[in-house]
């Protein structure tokens, strides 16, 4: 459960005014420790490693087990973890009030519950995201602001899709699913304007069964907010074909008369244009 955390060099002028981390980049992880004892689950802590490896700070307060998962904002300024509650998990969010190589310190006297039955959430700046067991995907500020629907991105019986929450936390990509087509949609948290189907994968010239898309899409976004890199499956074509024994495995005849295969791709969204 490796987590790359960016740092903002400066003064932290958030609301629990606590200093953030100096180093270029910090890397988190959880460790799970091993237990003889049958039957019990052993406890895990929530650590990050310096840059340079020579430091290495527990996060997580005691008391806190992070075998279901715990993270960190991208600035520092908030921790949180899950707990196991039979449909997913109920994710908690408490504010770090110190934040240095020396220890963090997590006022979990302040967390918020955000809900139950979450499979899956993203922290980043003042924003937080996450996806409910019936694929309601929810957002809201920190701390303590309203969750808001941002609709279903998926069916038990169908496929499902999935969300990206911006590094700054300022917009959010939702994505849907069909056996074809992986649909995104773009949403300004602060002014709730979205951009629907503002992009499309299509995947429609392979002649296999099942989609090529899933809730395990990997995005980022750049820097500069002009481009969002998907990293998923795509098709290549190579030689024209009437039947699949003119094609080499694992590519067939594609329904475009080509040899086609399946491959992992890094496509780059020029967002500007991507609506076009």
């Amino acid at each position: 459960n490796g987590t790359n955390n960016g740092t903002n060099n400066g003064t932290n002028n958030g609301t629990n005014n606590g200093p953030v981390l100096e180093e270029d980049f910090a890397i988190g992880y959880v460790a799970r420790n091993r237990s003889e004892v049958p039957g019990i689950e052993p406890g895990g802590n929530f650590y990050f490693i310096s840059n340079d490896g020579d430091d290495v700070v527990q996060v997580n307060p005691e008391g806190i087990e992070c075998n279901n998962g715990c993270n960190v904002s991208d600035d520092f300024m908030w921790f949180a973890w899950a707990d196991p509650d039979g449909q997913g998990s109920t994710v908690r969010v408490a504010p770090i009030t110190e934040a240095s190589w020396d220890g963090f310190v997590v006022n979990t006297a302040e967390q918020t519950v955000l809900g139950q039955g979450i499979i899956a959430y993203e922290i980043k700046g003042g924003t937080v995201a996450w996806e409910t067991a019936d694929f309601e995907v929810f957002v809201a500020s920190l701390p303590g602001g309203s969750p808001r629907s941002l609709g279903t991105v998926g069916t038990v019986e169908g496929t499902q899709g999935g969300f990206y929450l911006k590094p700054d936390g300022s917009e959010l990509i939702t994505w849907t699913v069909s056996l074809t087509h992986m649909y995104l949609d773009r949403h300004n948290v602060e002014s709730e304007a979205v951009e629907d189907d503002f992009y499309t994968f299509v995947s429609d010239s392979f002649g296999g069964t099942g989609s090529f898309y899933g809730p395990r899409e990997r995005m980022a976004w750049s820097p500069d907010g002009r481009f969002l890199a998907v990293a998923s499956t795509a098709l290549v074509d190579t030689d024209p074909c009437q039947s699949n024994q003119e094609c080499v495995a694992p590519e067939t005849c594609g329904a475009n008369a080509r040899c086609t295969s399946q491959r992992l791709s890094i496509n780059l969204v020029e967002l500007e244009f991507a609506g076009n």
